[in-house]
């Protein structure tokens, strides 16, 4: 889908009416806007009643200008106070001056309130749809990755934001080439003795059931081990002596693998 940074109009071609916008990705907007119109869900009330009363044949979507995003804003409002989109009787735009808060700077006691303000609401889709909109294609600098995780570092995730996690991301399969990019990542990475000992805290006592164990299994069937690896895990065990409880847990396991095997022979 080919983007187009523009400003543009939606006209009611039954009484010459308009409503003006601005977007970098013009065909996505459009789709957008009468999406919502057509489920009643646009957020403009204005223009979803005219809408309702005309139909989806008194309505066209024209670009009005071709322009660079970082114009977009002042070459919205001009348009809007030429065509005096903002007035009831020429058009729909509810504001009276186009405004965005890119650049603008919260302090920390403003950033507090807002969080406050909209703690419990939920995006409309609407707003869910212009976020994607927005940010489809950008990249982040290396600048706004290390601040982004500076503002994560030292936070826990509450109980219920991790089910919520885990409940969102189930089921969902990452490509190979997410996969790679994943393992390019990780690659030659250490893993600091804090974060070890959480992990190895977090998965105390924990017990896999038998469907985990068989995933488990499955994925790591064919599987071999780099020569690498195969010396660190011998390393690793060097000198340790397993306590009775595990040898116990050892020789059942053994003896319920064996059992398996004698039955798929039957």
């Amino acid at each position: 889908m080919i983007k187009i940074s523009c400003i543009y109009a939606l006209l009611n071609i039954s009484n010459e009416k308009v409503y003006v916008g601005s977007t970098n990705h013009f065909l996505r907007r459009r789709r957008n806007h009468f999406s919502f119109l057509r489920n009643d869900q646009h957020p403009n009330q204005h223009l979803q009643s005219a809408y309702n009363k005309y139909g989806y044949e008194k309505f066209v979507m024209i670009i009005l200008e071709r322009t660079k995003d970082e114009n977009l804003e002042n070459k919205e409002s001009y348009w809007i106070h030429l065509l005096k989109s903002n007035c009831p009787e020429y058009g729909y735009n509810l504001r009276q001056e186009t405004f965005s808060n890119r650049g603008i700077k919260f302090t920390e006691e403003q950033k507090k309130k807002l969080s406050e303000i909209h703690k419990g609401k939920k995006p409309s889709n609407y707003t869910i749809q212009r976020a994607i909109e927005t940010n489809t294609g950008s990249k982040r600098s290396i600048v706004s990755k290390q601040k982004m995780s500076e503002a994560k570092k030292g936070k826990h995730l509450s109980e219920e934001h991790k089910r919520k996690i885990g409940k969102a991301g189930r089921g969902k399969k990452r490509s190979e080439e997410t996969c790679q990019k994943i393992r390019m990542i990780n690659k030659g990475r250490k893993h600091t003795k804090e974060y070890c000992e959480a992990i190895s805290k977090r998965m105390t006592g924990r017990v896999l059931s038998d469907e985990h164990r068989l995933k488990i299994s499955m994925g790591n069937k064919g599987k071999k081990r780099s020569t690498e690896n195969c010396q660190k895990i011998s390393q690793g065990l060097t000198g340790l002596h397993p306590s009775e409880e595990i040898r116990k847990k050892q020789s059942e396991s053994r003896l319920k693998y064996y059992e398996r095997i004698k039955q798929n022979k039957l």
